[in-house]
């Protein structure tokens, strides 16, 4: 199985951050910070795990992970602006997924 996870949010220095994190774990880390060309990249075997951006510019998370579930059963973690029941709802209809608040928006 590969050890490499791909990031995709359009935050950079949360990209930055997460994959430093990963890094030290021992997991090889790809970033891709627009939705364009998001599905073809994760559905192409190569990842063991998408983090994927709930709110990315253009083309959303839920876009996304609708489109890569038709091609993919890639493990995919949502990373919401906010732990919400809606997003969770929107998330299981596109199949098994995992939901973690972004850093970037936890309280301190």
């Amino acid at each position: 199985m590969p050890r490499v996870i791909l990031i995709v949010d359009d935050d950079c220095e949360l990209c930055e951050l997460v994959g430093e994190l990963l890094r030290a774990e021992g997991f090889d880390v790809e970033a891709h910070h627009t939705g364009e060309g998001a599905v073809e990249l994760a559905a192409g075997g190569r990842f063991a795990l998408v983090i994927l951006d709930v709110m990315l510019p253009v083309q959303n998370g839920f876009e996304i992970l609708r489109a890569l579930r038709n091609r993919s059963a890639v493990p995919v973690i949502l990373l919401p602006p906010a732990a919400r029941t809606s997003i969770a709802s929107s998330a299981s209809k596109s199949g098994p997924t995992t939901i973690c608040p972004s850093p970037s928006t936890r309280a301190s």
